[in-house]
């Protein structure tokens, strides 16, 4: 093939872990959980991330009995560690099993226990805290993360540097070692960027830099670089869970950023009243000593549109007085990201001094 310009966008693959005994045991990735026909009686997800969690939530609704399995101490990775445990309760709540810090040491399946049921038993040897037991299901989900597709593309001989598992080195325009191709999407060695959303976006600015680099901004992106590009992310659970940029307080630290935190709750959101589902809350991140918001999370139903307004505002250097200042309809979910930003103003209102001669 001859190109002036070529872009690399094979995507990723569900992430199969190095679990023993996985080989042996029937299990589903997002890509053939979809091909199920009949509900399982106990279905068994490895992994709580937005896919683990969006499918735990599903089948247990379903009629499913779910076990969530998870290395890490805190199910949803790197988000805010208050929505994190409020959507956990939520999950429990509704009868899903989930074990963190758990390990897994082993698997095992036998053959379809009657010709009526058509599972297989897998058995899955688990330790939490030291404590070992055995998770039994008829169905599993591994949803522990996605890997980028590198392999059998001969990037080496085009002169493109990638590392396998991690993705393809690009630079801040997503130009790759070699100038004349650009990677993006699930590819890219950038786990942060991994969203529908944002491969639609890279690929309008890898259109503009290789093909329009003296045309200005790309139609569907603020910025050709990546570093400038407020990203937003949701987890479609009920409540959702969405964020966007330097979402939580792990993160700021992360990156290095010193950041003060306005939270607001839902329990006093008339519509969340009417609608039942008061359980939720907003924060909203802003780098210190001034209004500058840098991200932010929402945890209510229909998270994801309402974060929409705080990702514009940090894309575009909207201060978070100037959200408190604007009129929000009532009654909306969207009034508690008012609320919150109120609370910047609130702490530095004007107050009335005393007049001369006045008795309280």
């Amino acid at each position: 093939m001859r190109f002036r310009k070529a872009v690399i966008a094979t995507g990723g693959r569900a992430k199969v872990p190095p679990i023993p005994g996985l080989d042996q045991v029937p299990y589903l990735t997002n890509a053939s959980l979809f091909n199920l026909c009949e509900l399982p009686p106990r279905f068994v997800v490895v992994g709580a991330g937005p896919i683990s969690l969006e499918m735990a939530q599903a089948f247990q609704r379903f009629g499913s009995e779910v076990t969530v399995l998870e290395v890490a101490p805190q199910i949803m990775g790197l988000e805010d560690d208050d929505a994190a445990k409020l959507l956990r309760e939520v999950l429990e709540e509704e009868g899903i099993r989930i074990h963190t810090g758990c390990k897994i040491s082993g698997m095992s399946s036998t053959s379809a226990q009657a010709p009526k049921q058509g599972w297989p038993e897998i058995r899955i040897n688990i330790s939490v805290d030291g404590v070992e037991s055995t998770v039994v299901g008829d169905a599993l989900l591994i949803a522990a993360g996605r890997v980028p597709n590198v392999e059998g593309l001969g990037l080496e001989t085009a002169g493109v540097e990638y590392t396998p598992g991690v993705g393809i080195k690009v630079d801040d325009d997503l130009t790759t070692s070699n100038p004349d191709i650009l990677a993006i999407g699930d590819v890219i060695e950038r786990p942060d960027t991994r969203f529908t959303h944002m491969s639609g976006t890279m690929a309008g600015m890898a259109v503009q830099t290789a093909l329009f680099p003296d045309k200005g901004l790309p139609v569907n992106a603020p910025s050709r670089k990546l570093s400038e590009i407020v990203v937003p992310r949701c987890t479609y659970t009920e409540p959702e869970v969405a964020s966007c940029g330097v979402s939580n307080e792990k993160i700021a630290a992360k990156q290095g950023v010193d950041v003060e935190v306005y939270m607001s709750g839902l329990q006093h959101n008339d519509r969340a009243i009417l609608e039942g589902s008061t359980r939720g809350l907003v924060k909203i991140l802003c780098r210190r000593g001034t209004e500058e918001i840098v991200g932010a999370t929402v945890v209510s139903e229909g998270a994801g549109e309402m974060l929409a307004e705080l990702t514009l505002a940090a894309q575009n250097g909207l201060g978070l007085s100037q959200v408190a200042r604007t009129v929000h309809p009532y009654p909306t979910m969207g009034e508690a990201i008012q609320q919150c930003a109120l609370n910047y103003n609130r702490a530095r209102w004007a107050k009335l001094e005393k007049e001369a001669g006045y008795k309280q």
